[in-house]
């Protein structure tokens, strides 16, 4: 993960405030200083699918469309959304504290 933005927010305060699943993804929602994130993570369920795992990122509690990518891995799969997040100028997070807090509940 690159480094986070001077206007990223905290990864001392970012945590994951809810973990459920539906049907075969694992959702994960977490907030850092008042603003959050939806993560889901979905194993691929067709041949025709673009690789392994499935990541889709959004603001959380919101319509806004957010970013999927898919990787060989669910790590990967992670690092492209950070990196075309931040490109698509969406609301600024710490990525490397995302993958930690991910990897922490062992979701990477």
């Amino acid at each position: 993960m690159s480094p986070k933005s001077p206007t990223a927010l905290s990864s001392t305060k970012l945590r994951i405030v809810a973990q459920y699943r539906d049907k075969a993804t694992m959702v994960y929602e977490l907030e850092a200083d008042g603003s959050a994130l939806d993560v889901r993570i979905s194993p691929r369920n067709a041949v025709s699918d673009a690789g392994d795992w499935k990541i889709e990122a959004r603001p959380g509690r919101t319509h806004v469309a957010g970013i999927t990518r898919w990787a060989r891995t669910r790590r990967e799969a992670l690092i492209e959304v950070g990196r075309r997040w931040a490109a698509d100028g969406l609301p600024a997070f710490d990525w490397a504290a995302v993958e930690g807090a991910l990897a922490t509940v062992r979701a990477l």
